[in-house]
């Protein structure tokens, strides 16, 4: 429809938008800008030039001349006579005679047009110089074309940003004052032609019914396009009436469609930041209808945290792209109880032309108990996955029907060495070694199928050819019903080699249980027997079942002997020790040193004197579950130390009676002078009592021998504390007759002491033996005119006490040292020795003292004269100051 006669707002705005501000303003202010710099530039230009020309012939001969104050004070006339910022010249020859490269000098023009002397070194005067606009660069050579310096002119574009500043201002103040008009009229205008009439429009448009419609139309304008917008409103109006009817009907429908499905319906009208859910969608969690409002952050904030950034990008996703991402995933919602609740969330958005969402419909459907389920049986599968992937022993599934595995876990693959490849197109056939025949092998598996279970050895092969021992067990069991073997293949080689390693083991430690030479017999922590070995069977005359499970004090040991010793460890112990098994094992349980003598009882009744030494047995966590004897038949030792003590106390019979003849003498001169006297009736009392008290000194000597001698031959086996000095002091006295008969020289050096616990008089016995060696090798080896020495010395060693006993007796043949502490072996004729004493003192001393003995021959000097013989030394530990 045409409307004459009426006026464009459209038209009049664009004209004086378009005409007066772009084109006008834009045109001047842009030549304006543009000429003026490009005539600025060309004027820097020209007086850089003008100014180069100027200097060019002057700074050339100045140079030459060296005359640097005079072309200094050209360089500062010419730049205060023109618009240059500043100059520098290096000076070559300048530079040589001051002995460098060149001599750097020029003037630079501040902003106040006051010139500096340039400073080459001054970082400011370089700044300065880099802020220039434009420099020129002028080589300076003489007549012969060599080199001289170089100018430099340098350009400041300060007046030219002055210039161009004062046009941008100006064109500024220009474009304020026709904006300000322009404004002034386009509001004028606006309200006359614009606002007016909308104002209208707007009035009748808010006059609405209860769906928010226009009640009346809209009355015409005297402005085409206003007419225009009046007619298409009003045109609006009568179709949004329509459709609001269809909506109505639409509605009713899709309210009767919601309540007859499960699912949650919800509706979001995005523009509005509003949103529709439906009373299932809110039951669905719990929640009364008026429980959540009408706000998308109902829905958001009811999202899981872990949820939703995940729900956040499906959105943004399907906004950006819907047909390729649909709104379609799984979330947790909180339900009103505060738990939980899985639901499918999924939806569709309705877009503008500007491609923007408006509107998002979808539904939610509850899905917790499926994926509590799906959950349950993920588990299960990861569960059975794990257990099957990380069992240590090999699995595999045999499809019996095809005779291949159909399954297997990574363990098979190492086991066996194959790929997975390899393996799937193998038969139970390539893996036995035992060459199984097809008809077998399926017997064998028909077996297990009616059995239901089975279990087996065999020995099956790798593929680089090793030989596995492998436990089988297998069951039958139905897949896709099929019949299937469930089989794993525990490979035992390493169990079976071990197995074997460990029979040899105790094979070996029974042998040597056996057969070691001492009586052994292990004990549980009550004293009952448990084990004995061959040597206690040899030695007791018992067979191992007739000891075994019997309790050892009562049956091998004497009863007084028990007693007495326990009364001794109670006493040492300072605690009450019970009589019997307690009294064996006590120190061991104490940890203590559980070594002693004891007397084994015979099945015919003999007695035996054994060294026992009593080991407890303990458990990983230091629990006594036992104990163990260790047992050495002392008869042989005690015939020896019988023996030994008998040669000595021979010896010792002709040392007295040698010892005894001198006192003697004494005692029957003084009685036969007594006599004489009496006869011829000289006998005085005064003169009596020096002889009296000499027979008393005599008979003392007597005594005292006697005493050493009944202390010597007196057995005692109760360890005590006594003196290694006077042990040794005892020996000599004993043994000092013979040494006077032999006429050999003991020479001392006792310079330390210790006590220690043990048998005094078998130690007395063991020094016997070696200083009666050190004897015999003198008397067969040094003349009796030649000098004959025996050395005794003790010195303190850090934790040993030192005796060393050496004579001069030429020593030992290197070829036999070493065998002298053997039993029996002596290099003497059998009138002389027995080769028992020097084995006798080895054995009191390593066993009986914790004592360590060794020999060696010695050079040695005594006197200014060089002798040889065997040393002795002998190192007493553990032991008391």
């Amino acid at each position: 429809m045409q409307r004459k006669g009426k006026q464009s707002i459209y038209l009049t705005l664009s004209l004086i938008i378009i005409l007066t501000v772009t084109i006008t303003m834009s045109i001047h202010a842009s030549y304006s800008y543009f000429t003026t710099k490009k005539n600025l530039i060309e004027q820097m230009k020209v007086d850089s030039d003008n100014t180069v020309q100027a200097l060019q012939k002057n700074i050339k001969k100045l140079i030459e001349s060296y005359s640097v104050h005079e072309y200094e004070n050209v360089i500062r006339h010419e730049l205060a006579r023109r618009n240059i910022y500043a100059i520098v010249i290096e000076d070559f020859n300048m530079g040589k005679i001051m002995g460098q490269e060149e001599y750097v000098t020029g003037y630079i023009k501040q902003n106040n047009n006051i010139t500096l002397l340039y400073d080459a070194k001054s970082k400011e005067h370089q700044t300065l110089l880099q802020q220039s606009y434009w420099v020129k660069k002028h080589l300076i050579f003489d007549n012969n074309k060599k080199e001289l310096g170089k100018l430099y002119v340098y350009v400041s574009d300060t007046n030219m940003q002055e210039v161009l500043h004062n046009i941008i201002q100006q064109t500024l103040i220009n474009t304020v004052a026709i904006s300000f008009f322009l404004v002034l009229a386009l509001f004028v205008s606006i309200r006359a032609f614009i606002f007016m009439p909308m104002g209208e429009i707007i009035q009748r448009l808010q006059e609405q019914d209860k769906d928010g419609i226009p009640l009346k139309k809209i009355k015409s304008s005297s402005f085409l396009e206003v007419d225009w917008l009046v007619d298409a409103i009003n045109n609006m109006i009568d179709t949004i009436r329509q459709s609001q009817r269809s909506m109505s009907e639409l509605n009713e429908r899709l309210e009767l469609a919601w309540e007859g499905v499960n699912d949650g319906i919800w509706d979001w009208q995005i523009q509005k930041d509003e949103a529709y859910f439906s009373q299932r969608w809110k039951s669905m969690l719990g929640y009364e209808d008026d429980e959540i409002d009408t706000k998308p952050a109902s829905f958001f904030n009811l999202v899981h945290e872990k949820d939703k950034k995940r729900v956040e990008a499906v959105l943004e996703a399907h906004f950006k792209d819907p047909t390729h991402n649909p709104y379609y995933l799984e979330a947790r919602l909180l339900c009103k109880d505060g738990s939980y609740k899985w639901v499918l969330l999924r939806g569709k958005a309705n877009f503008d032309k500007k491609g923007r969402p408006v509107r998002m419909v979808g539904s939610h459907t509850d899905i917790d108990q499926t994926k509590k389920i799906t959950e349950l049986i993920n588990k299960a599968e990861v569960k059975f996955h794990t257990l099957f992937q990380e069992s240590l022993d090999a699995i595999v599934l045999l499809d019996l029907q095809t005779q291949t595995f159909i399954e297997f876990n990574h363990k098979t693959l190492l086991q066996y060495g194959y790929t997975e490849e390899e393996f799937r197109k193998l038969s139970p056939q390539d893996l036995s070694f035992e060459f199984i025949n097809s008809e077998e092998l399926k017997a064998k598996q028909q077996e297990i199928v009616r059995k239901g279970w089975d279990h087996f050895l065999t020995k099956h092969k790798t593929k680089d050819g090793k030989i596995l021992d492998v436990a089988v067990k297998s069951k039958c069991i139905y897949l896709d019903k099929k019949e299937v073997l469930y089989i794993t293949l525990h490979d035992i080689t390493k169990e079976k080699e071990n197995e074997l390693k460990l029979a040899r083991s105790l094979e070996l430690q029974t042998r040597i249980f056996d057969h070691v030479g001492y009586i052994l017999i292990r004990t549980d922590e009550h004293g009952v027997i448990q084990q004995i070995n061959k040597e206690a069977e040899k030695v007791l005359g018992y067979s191992a079942d007739e000891l075994v499970g019997k309790y050892t004090p009562e049956i091998l040991h004497l009863e007084n002997e028990v007693i007495a010793r326990s009364t001794d460890f109670s006493k040492v112990l300072n605690q009450p020790i019970k009589e019997g098994f307690e009294t064996f094992v006590i120190k061991s349980t104490l940890d203590l040193e559980n070594e002693h003598e004891w007397t084994y009882v015979t099945k015919k009744g003999v007695k035996i004197p054994v060294i026992l030494k009593v080991s407890a047995l303990k458990d990983k966590a230091g629990h006594i579950y036992g104990y163990l004897g260790i047992a050495q038949d002392l008869t042989q030792r005690k015939l020896m130390e019988s023996q030994s003590k008998l040669a000595s106390m021979g010896e010792m019979i002709g040392n007295i009676a040698h010892q005894w003849r001198q006192p003697l003498s004494v005692i029957s001169t003084i009685a036969s002078g007594v006599k004489v006297k009496s006869e011829f009736g000289q006998f005085s009392i005064e003169e009596m009592i020096p002889d009296m008290d000499n027979i008393v000194a005599q008979t003392q000597y007597l005594s005292k021998t006697i005493d050493d001698f009944r202390d010597f031959i007196k057995n005692s086996n109760k360890k005590e504390p006594f003196s290694i000095v006077n042990s040794i002091e005892k020996t000599l006295n004993i043994l000092h007759s013979s040494m006077v008969n032999n006429n050999i020289e003991i020479v001392l050096d006792l310079e330390d002491d210790i006590k220690i616990d043990g048998f005094k008089n078998q130690l007395i016995q063991a020094l016997i033996n070696i200083i009666n060696n050190a004897k015999d090798a003198i008397k067969e080896n040094v003349k009796k005119d030649q000098d004959r020495l025996i050395f005794i010395a003790t010195h303190q060693k850090e934790n040993a006490l030192e005796l060393s006993i050496k004579d001069s007796g030429g020593g030992i043949k290197e070829a036999i040292i070493g065998k002298i502490f053997e039993p029996y072996f002596t290099t003497k004729h059998q009138s002389v020795g027995t080769g028992i004493g020097l084995s006798m003192a080895h054995q009191i001393l390593t066993q009986h003292h914790n004592a360590r003995i060794t020999v060696h021959n010695e050079n040695f000097n005594y006197k200014d004269k060089n002798y040889t013989g065997a040393c002795f030394q002998i190192y007493f530990f553990n032991s008391k100051a």
